[in-house]
């Protein structure tokens, strides 16, 4: 949600409450961006899944940006394979490293999709233990926030890559 909405050049908040919850049809949605709590980014853990909350804003998304081909940016192809339950973590978790890497590159900086997984906890490219703080302050990342954008803290910005990584010593 946060890598569309920052392709798109506004606030994760602001693509949910006015653009993705009206064609929602989703009422408790709908209270929720009009009263502009947390509610639903507080339990957003489902969005990347196989369930429902992950098939209904897939099928807005692809609708809206005429494409066919977003459910590759979710699980949903797993909904055979995978459980349910417990599949999905309750906080962001990252690799600095790979942020680094992409901001060393030029290349767009996203969420992995696997980085989700709550079995998932080292990168499977770096072989380095996934955080689920943010390094800077200790502060526990949320899966997603109205102020969301991709490798950056969500209350202050703050850059959530390594900056002291081989990666980034290199290009230096």
């Amino acid at each position: 949600m946060s890598r569309i909405a920052s392709y798109h050049c506004v606030l994760t908040g602001t693509l949910i409450s006015k653009l993705l919850s009206p064609q929602l049809n989703k009422f408790y949605i709908e209270q929720i961006a009009e009263r502009g709590g947390n509610g639903f980014f507080d339990s957003s853990s489902g969005i990347n899944g196989i369930g429902k909350l992950a098939i209904d804003f897939i099928n807005i998304i692809q609708k809206l940006n005429f494409r066919t081909d977003l459910q590759k940016t979710t699980l949903l192809a797993w909904g055979k394979v995978l459980p349910t339950r417990g599949l999905m973590r309750a906080e962001k978790a990252r690799c600095g490293v790979c942020y680094q890497e992409k901001m060393i590159n030029n290349a767009p900086i996203y969420d992995q999709l696997i980085w989700y997984v709550k079995e998932v906890l080292c990168c499977p490219k770096h072989k380095i233990d996934l955080g689920t703080q943010c390094p800077n302050c200790s502060k526990t990342m949320q899966i997603l926030s109205r102020k969301a954008l991709p490798g950056y803290f969500q209350h202050y910005y703050g850059w959530l890559g390594i900056n002291d990584s081989p990666i980034a010593m290199k290009s230096s």
